[in-house]
């Protein structure tokens, strides 16, 4: 206790003692026409320093902390993190700008700076919430019954999913149905979204479950599932690519219940990806963490 009541004094002595720099916020005919979410925060801040100055001043200091903690993280600038606009702050905020190619203001309550550090932030949380790497569950023990189920990580290639899915699958000889059950977060809102699909069975016997084809506008769909290899794969072929079907790519998109492996595989991908993009490593810290990302991918 004793060491946490001198730790918080240190850093309210520093907060005290660092000289603070005035906050400059985008104009109101600025900010008027901005409705995302770092316009609206803005225009509350704004409003409030003229309204009520207490509550701009907690709010603010919040939010560059907020800031300071960021840039910290990602290797611009550390701490104390006072919560305090200095020139500190101002030099590791014109160093942020610099790397990630935006106007040099120095100034965190700038509109575009803000507006990336806040979806760093954000990006950064959802990398941390993200699964990790699943074991597919292979349900065949009533196979010859006549009811088999597929759980895992759904994986794309030979382009990846942008999201991470999860899938179900349930097969009834019964019923002649397959239903695929998908859910995954959309990474721009965090939003869980889920959707199904009903495919017909056209065979099934000792080793293998095949559907009929499921046909869409643009594409075909078709499902097998193998007892022996243990897996569940989904192959898209294009039917058309003029008009509302020009996105279509001329080859097959593989779709399939990912291994152990592979699974592993993606997940320390998608971490290094974002570390490689976000931290600021300089000299012996890019080489360890370059070759450190390349052995794993």
């Amino acid at each position: 206790m004793t060491r946490l009541r001198a730790a918080i004094s240190l850093i309210l002595f520093s907060a005290c003692s660092r000289p603070s720099l005035p906050a400059e916020f985008p104009s109101i005919a600025e900010l008027a026409a901005d409705s995302s979410q770092t316009g609206e925060l803005l225009k509350h801040l704004r409003a409030l320093r003229d309204s009520a100055p207490a509550a701009f001043d907690s709010l603010s200091s919040i939010l560059i902390m907020s800031v300071q903690m960021h840039l910290g993280r990602v290797g611009f600038g550390v701490g104390p993190f006072t919560g305090v606009y200095d020139q500190s702050t101002a030099t590791a905020v014109k160093q942020f700008e610099a790397a990630r190619g935006i106007p040099s203001t120095g100034n965190p309550f700038n509109r575009t700076t803000i507006s990336r550090i806040l979806d760093e932030i954000e990006e950064m949380e959802r990398a941390g919430r993200a699964l990790g790497p699943r074991s597919p569950v292979f349900g065949a023990s009533q196979w010859a019954e006549g009811f088999v189920t597929v759980e895992g990580q759904w994986l794309m290639e030979p382009t990846p999913s942008a999201t991470e899915d999860a899938v179900k699958i349930q097969c009834s000889r019964q019923e002649e149905t397959c239903q695929i059950l998908y859910a995954k977060i959309q990474p721009d809102d965090n939003v869980l979204l889920a959707d199904e699909e009903t495919y017909q069975i056209a065979s099934w016997d000792n080793a293998e479950i095949i559907s009929r084809p499921l046909d869409y506008p643009c594409a075909r769909y078709l499902l097998r599932i193998n007892r022996v290899q243990e897996s569940a794969t989904l192959v898209r072929s294009t039917l058309s690519r003029t008009r509302s079907c020009s996105h279509m790519t001329p080859a097959d998109m593989v779709m399939h219940v990912a291994s152990w492996s592979e699974s592993s595989a993606r997940n320390r991908e998608q971490r290094h990806a974002v570390t490689r993009r976000l931290y600021n490593f300089q000299g012996i810290a890019r080489d360890l963490i370059g070759a450190a990302a390349d052995s794993t991918l």
